[in-house]
């Protein structure tokens, strides 16, 4: 599913019992600072409109988490996230 929050779009909105339960973002790399830049706003200005504090940016190979605007964006490589998900959501 693609959402588009203030023109920004959002890769992945999970949701349980009509509620968001996480936002998910894929991009094969961020160590480019512009394409970072874009993932992250959208992910802030989703997780405000649709009041969901579980971000996260899925990557080809870059973990981290980082704190933007008071919100936690955490960062995995897609074959973690598929291996372990129900650890990480």
């Amino acid at each position: 599913m693609i959402i588009f929050v203030h023109y920004k779009e959002i890769d992945f909105v999970l949701r349980e019992n009509h509620l968001t339960s996480a936002l998910i973002q894929v991009s094969y790399d961020v160590g480019n600072t512009k394409t970072k830049t874009r993932e992250t706003i959208a992910l802030i200005e989703a997780g405000k409109e649709l009041n969901c504090s579980n971000l996260m940016i899925l990557t080809f190979n870059y973990k981290n988490s980082e704190v933007i605007e008071g919100k936690t964006i955490n960062y995995f490589p897609v074959w973690e996230w598929m291996l372990f998900e129900h650890q990480l959501l």
